[in-house]
């Protein structure tokens, strides 16, 4: 058992009011971090290349699809898949994953990190250790 109130697929950063909007939940990432972020997004656009094909059926899925949570990341996802910072929605917009991942160096990922703990975050699961 995890013991968190709730797991939360997290949205950009600085989309969150107040004092610990996360408090007590858990959040799902992905991470890619290497020494040099340029490096780390190399392996990340290696890892999850372009894909038309599962943009498409993002899209098709959406309509279909009553989750909350997959309707709200898929909406940011929509809007724009490029990076923001080291946060970035493309592999989940392209459908390679169900959850956002944060790219760049140690540091950069670590910082972070810490800034969702700070909302409140109590446990963080990792989708697959690239």
């Amino acid at each position: 058992m995890l013991d968190v109130g709730r797991l939360s697929y997290p949205h950009q950063i600085d989309s969150y009011q107040g004092d610990r909007p996360l408090a007590g939940c858990g959040v799902r990432l992905g991470v890619i971090a290497r020494d040099d972020a340029a490096e780390a997004w190399r392996i990340a656009n290696e890892r999850f290349p372009s894909d038309a094909s599962g943009e498409k059926l993002h899209e098709w899925a959406v309509g279909r699809i009553e989750s909350h949570w997959h309707l709200k990341l898929s909406r940011d996802a929509l809007r724009s898949h490029q990076p923001n910072g080291v946060y970035w929605l493309y592999p989940f917009r392209a459908y390679r994953t169900f959850c956002p991942y944060l790219v760049g160096t140690y540091a950069e990922v670590g910082a972070m990190l810490r800034r969702y703990i700070a909302l409140g975050v109590t446990t963080v699961i990792l989708d697959e250790v690239v």
